[in-house]
């Protein structure tokens, strides 16, 4: 609940930013908050990993490419994302205090009974089933297919990089 509610307010920070530095690191907060959740509602990590991995590389593009076009430009912290942050800080840090006596009036025994049908191995066996396997190939050779073709079209003397 509350990664959701920090994830909804860095989405709102992230129209208040206006500098590439500014918005790539609110990007990769909330990159970091979606993996987290996504691992969390997944009972393992791996696709959270997976897309945490692919953000921070298509981050690492981005600000290559904004510090080519605009690599002297100041940052400026600005007031109104600073009075917003701290305005939606607060309710926040309230629901996380409340949600805190709520999850400690949950009984046990039903989470616990819960957690036992759930379990990873049962998880996984059913991900990568009959019905989704060819699927998963299809997308790794897509994946690599692509990874091919952008090698190929792209040149470092032609590239859209400045040369230093």
């Amino acid at each position: 609940m509350l990664i959701f509610l920090i994830a909804m307010n860095t989405t709102v920070i992230f129209t208040l930013t206006n500098h590439p530095l500014a918005t790539g690191l609110t990007l990769l907060m909330q990159s970091m908050l979606i993996a987290t959740a996504t691992g969390m509602l997944a009972f393992n990590f791996w696709f959270s990993y997976v897309l945490f991995l692919v953000m921070v590389g298509g981050m690492l593009i981005l600000f290559i490419y904004m510090t080519s076009v605009a690599s002297n430009e100041k940052f400026k912290f600005s007031q109104k994302m600073l009075f917003f942050t701290l305005l939606t800080t607060i309710p926040v840090l309230l629901m996380w205090a409340l949600s805190n006596q709520i999850l400690e009036s949950l009984n046990n025994e039903i989470m616990s009974s819960i957690m036992e049908h759930m379990k990873i191995n049962n998880l996984l066996n059913k991900f990568l089933s009959f019905p989704s396997n060819w699927m998963y190939l299809l997308i790794i050779n897509y994946l690599l297919m692509t990874l091919i073709v952008v090698v190929k079209i792209t040149k470092i003397a032609h590239g859209p990089l400045r040369k230093i």
